[in-house]
């Protein structure tokens, strides 16, 4: 028997193998051989997958698999509410065709000219 632990800054599930084994912070009791780790969703994470041989190992001394978080996902993760209506605001205004937005100046100028004439008088 040969172990493993496999570390990460949140608690995820660990995947060995494709079948679940356990959570992150504990010992794994695997085979002696190769395996490939990976972690449960969401894909916040670095590198996507390990291959690692084991051999040598023990309850004292296991194998360490790190996996390290993305700072890009924990930025948009602190993303306030009101930031992201924001955004959404600006995605959907971007997405008007040029003739609306040509419509829209035309209407926009033809309004300040009808003013200027009613202030005149």
């Amino acid at each position: 028997m040969e172990f493993a632990i496999v570390t990460f800054p949140a608690v995820r599930a660990v995947i060995v193998d494709n079948a679940e084994m356990g959570q992150t912070g504990q010992i794994l009791r695997l085979q002696r051989g190769t395996h490939t780790f990976d972690l449960a969703m969401p894909l916040d994470y670095r590198p996507e997958s390990q291959t690692i041989t084991l051999t040598g190992t023990s309850f004292e001394d296991p194998r360490e698999v790190v996996f390290t978080e993305v700072a890009r996902a924990r930025r948009a993760a602190k993303t306030s509410p009101a930031r992201r209506r924001k955004a959404a605001k600006r995605s959907a205004v971007s997405k008007r065709t040029s003739r609306e937005r040509t419509t829209r100046a035309k209407r926009t100028t033809r309004a300040k000219r009808t003013m200027r004439k009613t202030k005149k008088r």
